[in-house]
């Protein structure tokens, strides 16, 4: 869905991009770096630690920040609550370093390693957002998952560019503007959130 937002926003501006998945912390380091030229799908603010980077200030979807637990006896209401288990997230999520305070944390480098923990019994909950645990769960079969309700948070998310392509960030801006407004992003969407 991200790809899809993505490429669509900049094929309205006439520009190629191309997109390679990158470890979470690394992605943030490298596009800081200018070693790549942007990072995806971030919180706002994270200009203020990555001082090279420029955020595109229309955003690109809202993420619910959830748990996720296969065992009912599983209760998450709150960040609190993460103190009574072991839990995974992907390394350098920004806001789950802010705020799990867990009797034992894992951390790992990508989704299919985050819920095949969870499958394997190793840890309690795994925390990710919503779409995208919906999305692992069809994907690896995990017909029991299930999403705590509510979300830990919700936060818009946004395209981060590297300084030197300060020139593009008001262009994504309107791009992405202009998607909603005409539908096209409803139409990326859409299929993503049934379930």
């Amino acid at each position: 869905m991200l790809d899809q937002i993505i490429k669509g926003a900049f094929a309205r501006i006439g520009v190629d991009v191309a997109l390679q998945q990158l470890p979470s912390e690394r992605g943030l380091v490298m596009a800081d770096s200018g070693q790549v030229d942007g990072d995806g799908n971030r919180i706002s603010g994270l200009q203020a630690a990555y001082p090279n980077l420029l955020q595109v200030p229309e955003s690109n979807m809202t993420y619910e920040f959830s748990a996720f637990a296969l065992r009912p006896d599983v209760n998450v209401r709150n960040w609190d609550d993460l103190r009574h288990y072991t839990v995974a997230y992907i390394i350098g999520w920004k806001i789950y370093d802010e705020n799990v305070r867990a009797s034992s944390t894992v951390k790992v480098a990508t989704p299919e390693n985050l819920f095949a923990l969870l499958r394997a019994g190793r840890v309690d909950v795994v925390l990710y957002y919503r779409l995208g645990g919906l999305y692992y769960a069809r994907k690896l079969g995990l017909t029991n998952l299930r999403v705590l309700a509510p979300p830990l948070a919700t936060r818009e998310m946004y395209m981060y560019l590297n300084s030197r392509h300060a020139d593009l960030v008001p262009r994504l801006a309107a791009a992405l503007r202009g998607m909603k407004k005409d539908g096209s992003y409803e139409r990326i969407v859409a299929p993503f959130q049934s379930r």
